[in-house]
Order: C-alpha cells, then sequence, then structure tokens
C-alpha cells in the first residue's frame, strides 16, 4: 500500500495540492546537521488577508485540534515551519527521492 501511494505521489507530484516532506532513514549525515526540531505532532498554520486577523496554528490531537492565536505561542511553530522548509530538498531532488522510494518499497 505505502508502494503504492509513494508511486503515485512520485507520479502525480501537481495533483497533490500540498506540500509533502518525506521522511526516511538513508538521508544520514545531511539530516543530523540540520538546525531543526523535528515536530512532534502536525500542525497547520492559517494566515488571512486581513491585517487585523492573527495568524492561528492548529495542533493536531488524538481527541481534538488545539487552536493557538496567541503570538507567543504561535512563533516557535511559524520559526518551526521556516527552518524546515528551508530544510526541504528542492521540488526536483523531492520527486527523484519519492521515485527511489517507491522503486525501493516495491524491492521488498
Amino acid at each position: 500500500m505505502i508502494h503504492g501511494m509513494t508511486a503515485d505521489m512520485a507520479a502525480r507530484p501537481d495533483d497533490c495540492g500540498c506540500h509533502i516532506w518525506y521522511d526516511v532513514i538513508e538521508i544520514g549525515e545531511w539530516f543530523h546537521s540540520l538546525d531543526f526540531t523535528v515536530p512532534r505532532c502536525t500542525f497547520s498554520i492559517y494566515t488571512y488577508p486581513d491585517p487585523g486577523d492573527p495568524q492561528v496554528v492548529a495542533i493536531d490531537t488524538v481527541t481534538s485540534d488545539l487552536i493557538l492565536t496567541d503570538p507567543d505561542q504561535v512563533t516557535p511553530y511559524d520559526r518551526l515551519y521556516e527552518r524546515l522548509w528551508d530544510a526541504a530538498l528542492p521540488p526536483a531532488e523531492s520527486l527523484d527521492l519519492l521515485t527511489r522510494a517507491a522503486a525501493s518499497l516495491a524491492e521488498a
């Protein structure tokens, strides 16, 4: 199942409408040299065009979502997102990584 999903994402990267971070064990030294903390849970950051609206962070939990609007609580998530974005591979390299991952899963 994971092979099929990974192969599908690699075959149609523009169709998902989202950014995908693909975590693989083989990234080795490069990963360990990065300066960021891996998120302990999934979260979403929402911004709105009205400058009076706050930036909002929604943290996914098992029982309910935690919604943060206080700038002191939102800022760490904003910084974490920026560090993850900076560490992410460019689109072409991400596609190559997904393609290689799908191929290795097919062999397993």
